[in-house]
């Protein structure tokens, strides 16, 4: 519990310090909150990328002995229908790695969900969706607000992942 907490205010001071703030464009009266999902999708493309550069010398049987827990965590993004495809392997031998690595479960529902929040509410901000009740300024801190808990919670998902087994 008490890793829990101090981990919780680690995220909290870490989104509180990025880039997830609103930019206003006062010619054109425009507002964009930064939304981590493009960068998410670009962070697991690279990761799948170094896992195929790490996997090219080996045979897909000696996968289940090679694929480390790190290495399936960080491509997260794919579904289990897509990692496997792009890993040339079946499915029935990346749920083994899965079990292997100690995952009992593929998050990427959840995680996916996530990350759909996080568009929608980039959507709802884009589209100036809640300026009318709210007015321009508290509609967009509204969705500021949203947005840092919607990553800190995908973060904490992760965390959780990594820390369990």
């Amino acid at each position: 519990a008490m890793l829990a907490n101090s981990f919780s205010r680690s995220l909290q001071m870490e989104i509180s310090g990025t880039d997830l703030h609103r930019s206003y464009d006062g010619s054109s009266g425009t507002s964009r909150i930064f939304c981590p999902c493009e960068s998410i999708m670009n962070e697991g493309m690279e990761n799948l990328t170094k896992l195929l550069t790490k996997l090219e010398n080996y045979q897909t049987r000696q996968y289940l002995a090679v694929i480390t827990r790190e290495d399936i965590l960080s491509v997260t993004v794919f579904s289990r229908d897509q990692l496997a495809e792009r890993l040339g392997i079946c499915l029935t031998l990346m749920k083994k790695i899965f079990r292997n690595v100690g995952l009992r479960y593929w998050p990427y529902r959840k995680l996916n969900g996530l990350r759909n929040k996080m568009l929608k509410v980039q959507t709802e901000v884009d589209s100036g969706v809640g300026r009318r009740m709210y007015g321009k300024k508290e509609s967009i801190e509204r969705q500021v607000q949203k947005m840092r808990a919607l990553e800190l919670q995908y973060k904490r998902m992760l965390w959780e992942l990594e820390q369990s087994c």
